[in-house]
């Protein structure tokens, strides 16, 4: 589903390169998350036979590990993205990622000129 939005997103360039580097970063943040999901779960399933056992008394760390990583990944991404693959472009890193309040409003409200039908609204 990424990619398919990378690939055929309406805009210029700072559209496409918004939509490749969200597409790489939702999809490693998602198989990290799937991953701790899908390990936790066997861990219960698996446990939850044995009457003597108890959520307190033994735990698995991969899960939370994974969760964590997934989220300082995103960081970390975000950071080289921005101080280390953009300035080789030679663009200015304004010009191609929109900071999120603006992204989300945008995304909620749409794109309305002034003068715009959206007036109304």
């Amino acid at each position: 589903m990424y990619a398919d939005l990378s690939i055929h997103v309406d805009g210029g360039p700072e559209a496409t390169a918004n939509a490749r580097s969200d597409a790489v970063q939702k999809t490693i943040d998602t198989l990290a998350l799937g991953t701790a999901a899908c390990w936790a779960t066997y861990d219960y399933l698996e446990r939850s036979d044995d009457e003597h056992y108890t959520v307190c008394q033994e735990g698995n760390d991969w899960p939370v590990l994974l969760c964590m990583s997934s989220f300082i990944f995103a960081r970390v991404f975000t950071y080289v993205e921005i101080y280390a693959w953009i300035p080789q472009t030679g663009i200015d890193r304004k010009l191609l990622k929109v900071p999120m309040n603006l992204e989300f409003t945008m995304h909620r409200l749409g794109t309305c000129g002034v003068g715009d039908a959206c007036d109304e609204l």
